[in-house]
């Protein structure tokens, strides 16, 4: 899934983990579906030469309520992007593109093809379940 719409997200809660990682509840203006996995979003931040984007992976804490959240740490020698993150509060606005999922699961062929295609019964021959019986 990628839809790089730039939106509007609102900061919806915001929890201090330790004392340079933020977690930030975001509401996006448009409801988004589940992201997969590896999902992120790309966050515009305003930096004092002027706005750019940095990605932030989303964290799922295994809730449905519509939030998107992404936990940031503090850089001191960063470019400013997660200094800037750290500043936000509830109600705070932000533009957003997302979720974005740059790395889709990708079934491949399946165990037992591979396994048939390298020649064997088991996707790694020779680690496969073993004899009850012991070898003579």
């Amino acid at each position: 899934m990628t839809d790089a719409t730039p939106q509007r997200a609102t900061v919806g809660a915001r929890h201090d983990v330790t004392p340079d990682i933020v977690l930030l509840s975001l509401r996006l203006s448009q409801s988004a579906p589940t992201p997969p996995p590896g999902s992120h979003l790309e966050v515009v931040v305003r930096l004092p030469a002027g706005p750019d984007t940095r990605s932030y992976s989303l964290v799922d804490l295994g809730r449905d309520d519509g939030l998107l959240r992404i936990a940031v740490r503090r850089h001191h020698d960063g470019r400013g992007g997660a200094v800037w993150m750290h500043t936000l509060g509830p109600g705070d606005e932000l533009t957003v593109s997302g979720p974005v999922d740059a790395f889709p699961p990708d079934p491949g062929p399946g165990p037992q093809r591979a396994a048939r295609r390298r020649g064997g019964h088991h996707p790694c021959p020779g680690f496969g379940p073993r004899p009850a019986h012991p070898r003579q």
